[in-house]
């Protein structure tokens, strides 16, 4: 892809987060953002990652943004 073309060490192509992450920022800074993304595909070799890996991310990942959350000192 030309992303890759053009930063080679780029590890994500996602798009959607970039996008609610500079919402938050316009808002002011009484906004608090964060985001998380798990990998599923791979867009270079079109490699999809299975059912059970994906079910064991989505609950380790969805922990860690919990544990994240409640963290936070606001």
């Amino acid at each position: 892809p030309a992303v890759l073309r053009s930063f080679p060490k780029a590890k994500s192509m996602e798009m959607e987060t970039f996008h609610l992450l500079h919402l938050s920022r316009c808002s002011g800074p009484k906004m608090v953002a964060g985001a998380a993304a798990i990998v599923v595909a791979n867009r270079n070799s079109a490699d999809v990652v299975d059912a059970e890996t994906l079910v064991f991310m989505e609950q380790e990942g969805g922990r860690a943004v919990l544990e994240a959350i409640v963290a936070v000192q606001l």
